[in-house]
């Protein structure tokens, strides 16, 4: 297996706004330099991606009493701005956020059942 390098050539973007790295010069429909190649870093190496959690009903359960101990707000934007990742799993397990903070044994009252009472 041979590895090759090819030469790089610094240009700058038409309004001169930044220079742009890449490999030789590239002919886009639109003559800019756009091309998707030539800002995709690559595949990012395993050691730097985040550890990808597996959600189970029990894990969402654990993770919405973890956040209501700590002080956290349960509501459904609060949780969305700062866990999507838990508000989308509550959602694969529980059929909606609601369900799953009352699963947890919070009252969880809608947003239109709030303006009803």
């Amino acid at each position: 297996m041979s590895t090759s390098v090819r030469s790089l050539e610094i240009r700058t973007v038409p309004s001169g706004s930044a220079p742009l790295v890449g490999p030789g010069p590239l002919k886009h429909p639109e003559g800019a330099l756009s091309d998707a190649r030539f800002f995709d870093p690559g595949p990012m190496p395993s050691s730097m991606r985040a550890a990808r959690r597996h959600w189970t009903q029990r894990t969402v359960i654990e993770a919405i009493q973890d956040r209501r101990s700590a002080g956290h707000s349960l509501k459904h934007n609060d949780v969305r701005k700062e866990n999507n990742a838990l508000l989308g799993a509550a959602y694969q397990k529980f059929g909606s956020w609601g369900e799953a903070v009352r699963a947890a044994g919070f009252e969880y009252l809608s947003r239109k059942r709030r303006s009803q009472d």
